[in-house]
């Protein structure tokens, strides 16, 4: 918590946070007057449908570490959506 804090005083600009943050934590970060904005980064790599997790309490998918940003065939648009679906038919929207 120091570092955030002195970071956050030593910045004059919006501090945007990203790490290991829920949905709950995420939405609470911003009353505790440290960073303005949260993003989602591996979250989001293996629940593409992250949002719509959030909105219907949905358990999320694990990050698999070994298949980002690899450049093998196996990544993104491979995981599991909530509906328990694979992301095959929205591939075209991601390309």
């Amino acid at each position: 918590m120091f570092c955030s804090v002195a970071i956050a005083v030593s910045i004059v600009q919006t501090l945007i946070a990203g790490t290991a943050y829920t949905c709950d934590t995420a939405e609470a970060e911003p009353q505790r007057g440290i960073a303005k904005l949260v993003v989602f980064g591996s979250s989001f790599l293996a629940n593409p449908d992250l949002p719509e997790c959030f909105r219907q309490n949905a358990p999320l998918n694990t990050p698999d570490c070994a298949t980002m940003f690899n450049g093998g065939e196996k990544g993104y648009i491979d995981s599991e959506l909530i509906n328990g679906s694979d992301t095959t038919a929205l591939r075209g929207s991601f390309l």
